[in-house]
């Protein structure tokens, strides 16, 4: 698990959903299979946090699917 730093943007799970339209399931089931790296928790709650270096790693990855999906 990473720690927590203050860069931005600094979202929560149910944004990370909603912007990248992928369900929380899959996000998980990413993150266990390795594909995504483990967002940082809130020191104070415990949340995930998803910064930046995270957001680009599932963009990656979505980009990745796509273009898997245009070759099939």
């Amino acid at each position: 698990m990473k720690e927590h730093d203050d860069r931005r943007p600094r979202l929560s799970t149910a944004e990370v959903v909603e912007l990248f339209e992928v369900s929380k399931a899959t996000l998980y089931r990413w993150i266990r299979e390795g594909k995504l790296p483990e967002p940082a928790r809130d020191p104070e709650s415990g949340w995930p946090v998803w910064q930046q270096p995270d957001l680009d790693a599932l963009a990656k990855v979505m980009n990745q699917r796509k273009m898997k999906r245009k070759e099939q």
